[in-house]
């Protein structure tokens, strides 16, 4: 059941967004209609039938609700939640990008209204949304029978019978698990042999358009939110661990089921071959004269060359595939995927300059050429990395104290942002890390303060600093 088309339809009216139902009797509907028992409770001495939520029912009133009468985030929560629990991994992505393009469209007018300049109330259905589907993207099927993330990590652990023959206690170990209706390896393996190499083709394809979705939903809530935004961490490392183990099962069926051939691209570069030694003869003759025939004098004389010429033709290589693929399949995570690669590629160019500037001894003209960098990165976490880059940068200089005023400001963005909430840990401990390395006394307790929060965030990185 895909999402309707009319969700982002204005509401007719003088208010594009409608009214506000929180009130109305369609919000009592909708929590009655997702409420559901836990049925693994025991009811006790009072036998009653356990109550199932109908999902079917939310996403008939909620997409009816925002569709003709209210632009409400906490309505889009809801529908969000019926699909996964009725579609699976499928869905997450249409219900976040409707979240994006509902605040995009509508962030004047969307309910829950800002007042006073106050955005949390509006962050906590979104965020809500995130943390709840976090949990279902675990919880979604991971096989054509309906098993799901968790079940593949209990059959890892339960095995398989032959592994239980060592010992008494395995064996015991191993039919008190079934006894208790936990999944064994041949339960998951005959699951995974009953499911198509698309299926998982499919769920890959879904895991990692998902990603690229809240990436775009991070940088507006950035944007829009600030400090105050909602966290997708929760989310974003649910779908990554399930997307790992989503790949290593295509990884198998790709071994049983290889992916066919181009058989046109074969002949074509059978054809290409004799082109290709002349293209190559002819940038060794250049290279011997101490030149560099560039990619595109090799392309205006009819050659292109099997492998890039230099790095720059490398870079200029991804970043034509990447207008290709945009253009041909504008919805392919591989258009993100291979931007970020573009965008490490003149980074690296930049780095290098960047090096080469402070061995001559002009430092500052190197930050200077690699702030400008920073601020043309497309989204806060690349700019911050950029800094931390500077901050590294200055510490192999040799200039701690240029370093520790760049760590100071990223501390300080990581406090006033909150992103110890929702970034990953690793990207948190870089800079108290760092920082740590640059300050060698501890007269006012402050680098104990900081290996303090160290080992908490990251334990590995402060063993790493205080040896």
């Amino acid at each position: 059941m895909p999402l309707r088309d009319d969700l982002l339809n204005p509401i007719p009216g003088d208010n594009p967004s409608g009214a506000s139902l929180r009130y109305d009797k369609i919000y009592d509907q909708i929590k009655e209609a997702r409420t559901e028992d836990d049925d693994s409770l025991p009811s006790g001495a009072w036998e009653r039938t356990v109550k199932k939520a109908d999902f079917n029912l939310v996403i008939k009133l909620a997409g009816e609700a925002l569709s003709t009468k209210s632009k409400d985030l906490q309505l889009a929560a809801w529908l969000t939640e019926a699909h996964v629990k009725k579609e699976g991994l499928s869905l997450v992505e249409p219900c976040f990008k409707l979240i994006h393009d509902l605040q995009e469209q509508f962030w004047d007018t969307i309910y829950p209204l800002i007042e006073d300049d106050d955005v949390g109330l509006r962050a906590m259905p979104i965020e809500w949304a995130a943390n709840r589907v976090a949990a279902l993207v675990r919880e979604a099927p991971i096989t054509k029978k309906g098993l799901n993330f968790f079940q593949y990590k209990e059959s890892r652990t339960v095995g398989y019978e032959g592994d239980a023959e060592s010992s008494d206690s395995k064996r015991e170990a191993r039919r008190q698990a079934i006894e208790d209706g936990k999944t064994t390896g041949e339960d998951f393996d005959a699951a995974f042999a009953a499911t198509s190499k698309a299926f998982y083709v499919g769920l890959h394809d879904s895991l990692q358009s998902t990603l690229t979705t809240l990436e775009t939903l991070q940088s507006f809530s950035e944007e829009k939110y600030r400090d105050e935004g909602p966290s997708f961490a929760k989310l974003r490392t649910s779908i990554q661990e399930v997307d790992q183990v989503v790949n290593s099962l295509l990884a198998e069926k790709r071994k049983l089921e290889p992916d066919p051939v181009d058989e046109a691209a074969v002949e074509g570069h059978e054809e290409m071959s004799e082109t290709e030694e002349s293209a190559g003869a002819l940038v060794a003759v250049h290279a011997g004269r101490g030149k560099s025939l560039s990619s595109l004098a090799m392309r205006n004389a009819g050659f292109v060359s099997a492998k890039p010429t230099d790095w720059s033709d490398a870079v200029n290589r991804i970043r034509e595939c990447t207008l290709f693929i945009q253009e041909e399949r504008p919805s392919s995570p591989a258009t993100f995927l291979l931007q970020a690669v573009v965008q490490l590629g003149e980074m690296g160019e930049q780095d290098d300059l960047a090096r080469d500037m402070i061995r001559q001894g002009q430092l500052p003209q190197a930050i200077q050429l690699l702030l400008r960098d920073a601020a043309r990165q497309p989204n806060g976490r690349a700019r911050f990395q950029s800094r931390l880059h500077i901050a590294q940068l200055c510490v192999d200089a040799g200039e701690k104290r240029v370093a520790v005023r760049v760590l100071d400001e990223l501390i300080k963005e990581i406090d006033e942002r909150k992103l110890e909430e929702w970034e990953a840990g690793e990207l948190i401990a870089q800079p108290l890390a760092l920082l740590l390395k640059c300050i060698e006394s501890d007269d006012d307790g402050r680098r104990e303060e900081l290996f303090s929060r160290l080992c908490r965030i990251d334990p590995i990185a402060a063993l790493n600093v205080s040896h």
